[in-house]
């Protein structure tokens, strides 16, 4: 069936440049902040871990709700679509906001496990405690671009993820290196850049919803958070099997970092 084939390649390519930049703009960080040293390079990479994680967990939830998401919109109940979405904000500061305060205040700690130079651990931490802002923005920018994928809306979120990366590359440049007048700041550069992306892909992607009339993510307070307990317990019992798979297969790979961190920082 062409016609089908035609569909998938518009909902789904976009789809996987979506998930190549999400991928991609920590990685910039990883990436650009190579040349100041090895040691950078580690603390940046070590840092990065913590995000990956958090990230595939909110994967898991995102995708679970995203199964009740795509119902509801087949058969238009905007209004349980809607129900979603709050659930979707609801799990999304529940995880945010704790795992920004633990990881600012353990900051040296998690890095430890994953790198046993000082400098590097010192390095990380500068990075992280800058770095980890970023998470709720990250969340929140999560929720509408897994919910336009359920709708089959990806071209804006799309557009929205690229300029968010060409803007945290351009900050890289000009913070990491003191480019252009700014001061030079390394690692501390990257992560300002880093914060500085992801709140204004969450603005861009919050005006992408709230400026179109009609549009099915649009909803008012009171919409989000009617849900009940029934339907919230139906959506963590889809996504929590995810979060599971997903979430072990993240910490071994950080694991794997790990056991290469410990041998030296150039390993």
């Amino acid at each position: 069936n062409s016609q089908f084939y035609r569909k998938l390649a518009a909902v789904g390519i976009p789809m996987i440049i979506q998930q190549v930049i999400a991928v991609t703009l920590n990685l910039a960080d990883t990436i650009m902040v190579g040349k100041v040293g090895e040691n950078a390079l580690a603390a940046v990479g070590a840092a990065n871990q913590i995000y990956f994680i958090f990230g595939v967990v909110l994967f898991g939830v995102f995708s679970g709700a995203a199964v009740y998401a795509v119902q509801f919109w087949g058969i238009r109940d905007l209004a349980s679509l809607r129900k979603i979405i709050g659930i979707d904000f609801t799990i999304c500061i529940a995880l945010s906001l704790p795992t920004i305060l633990f990881v600012y205040l353990m900051t040296p700690d998690l890095i430890q496990l994953f790198a046993g130079d000082s400098e590097v651990i010192q390095l990380g931490t500068e990075y992280l405690r800058i770095a980890c802002f970023s998470y709720i923005f990250a969340g929140l920018t999560f929720v509408v671009s897994y919910n336009s994928r359920a709708i089959q809306d990806v071209k804006i979120p799309t557009i929205i993820n690229g300029c968010a990366i060409l803007t945290n590359i351009i900050f890289n440049w000009l913070l990491i290196y003191g480019k252009c007048g700014f001061p030079q700041m390394g690692v501390k550069g990257a992560a300002i850049a880093t914060l500085i992306a992801r709140i204004c892909e969450c603005i861009a992607m919050y005006l992408s919803v709230y400026l179109r009339n009609e549009y099915p993510l649009k909803a008012k307070f009171s919409e989000l958070f009617s849900y009940s307990r029934e339907l919230f317990m139906r959506v963590m019992k889809t996504a929590i099997p995810v979060i599971i798979t997903e979430g072990l297969w993240a910490v071994s790979v950080a694991c794997i970092f790990a056991a290469y961190g410990k041998i030296s920082a150039s390993a």
